[in-house]
């Protein structure tokens, strides 16, 4: 999957305060045309566990055009990210 756009969402839903990262990335599949785009929802409380860093705005930003493998637990949360290029 190549990430390309990255967006930070925080608020209130149903008295529940959440804050999380959305990696929007597309990935080719071979029974469409052209490729298809695909959400990895981080807890931005988990995200130095995920990504191995506390990340800054610039890291968000660098980010942009990334290959990765995202890894979920057994309730479909992203626990784990692994970067195609080695380099987070």
């Amino acid at each position: 999957m190549k990430i390309v756009g990255v967006v930070e969402r925080k608020g209130t839903y149903e008295n529940n305060d959440y804050h999380n990262v959305i990696l929007h990335c597309t990935r080719p599949d071979e029974n469409v045309l052209g490729v298809l785009t695909e959400i990895v929802k981080i807890k931005y409380s988990n995200h130095e566990s995920i990504l191995g860093k506390k990340y800054t705005p610039e890291d968000w930003r660098n980010l942009i055009g990334k290959e990765i493998i995202p890894m979920y637990d057994k309730y479909g949360r992203t626990n784990y990210i692994k970067f195609l290029d080695g380099n987070k």
